[in-house]
């Protein structure tokens, strides 16, 4: 008996060590970086508008500012669920849940882009109403972006096209990350970061097989 609850001691200790992995995996219903947004129609109240917006997807980050690519590795964090000082994207997911009749176990974040301004030489404090064309963002419910100070926010009044190939959407946030929040199909989510997953199975089998032999070892020794 005393072997059996050292046995089941040890996996235990093992598999919590490998709990924020698999948070993790569930958190993105497709790798960031794998949708590609590209805006298509942008219109300002900024008189003599002469700018650009751009989007600049995740797998991209490192060729945005410093600044603004540690805010993309920040908003990464929270959608993982590696943020250890707490966020409030959680209830921003369940108030987007409440507004369209689900439940919040059925949302997930698809993807995460920066959207930003070049071409400019001043401060333009503009309103932006930015039509992006989009792929694979299944059953869109909402967007949403983090603000340089860490706080999440829904985008009011995004909308798809019924031909769910473009998304229209009004901002006055530039120079911080979005991301889709969508709603889950039956298919198992994924972040395309499964390493962390079989190094824990691999962590739990070897620490199985180290207490298996260290009893077999010990009732040798007392043979």
């Amino acid at each position: 008996m005393k072997k059996l609850i050292t046995l089941l001691v040890a996996f235990i200790m093992v598999f919590t060590l490998c709990v924020p992995a698999f948070a993790a995996e569930g958190s993105f219903v497709q790798s960031p970086g794998k949708t590609n947004p590209e805006v298509t129609n942008v219109q300002t109240d900024i008189p003599n508008y002469d700018g650009r917006i751009i989007i600049v997807p995740y797998d991209r980050k490192t060729t945005l500012p410093a600044d603004e690519s540690n805010l993309m590795d920040r908003a990464y964090d929270d959608i993982a669920g590696k943020t250890h000082n707490g966020n409030n994207l959680g209830e921003v997911i369940d108030q987007i849940a409440k507004d369209n009749n689900t439940t919040s176990d059925k949302l997930g974040v698809s993807d995460l882009f920066n959207v930003r301004e070049t071409n400019v030489n001043y401060n333009s404090n503009g309103t932006y109403t930015i039509t992006v064309a989009v792929s694979n963002v299944g059953n869109f419910q909402s967007l949403i972006y983090r603000d340089k100070d860490g706080v999440w926010h829904t985008v009011p009044g995004a909308k798809l096209s019924a031909d769910g190939k473009y998304l229209t959407f009004t901002t006055t946030v530039l120079s911080v990350p979005y991301a889709f929040v969508v709603e889950k199909t039956g298919a198992s989510p994924k972040t395309g970061d499964t390493g962390a997953i079989y190094i824990c199975f691999a962590l739990v089998s070897s620490a199985a097989m180290m207490v298996f032999l260290g009893f077999k070892l010990k009732s040798y020794r007392k043979a």
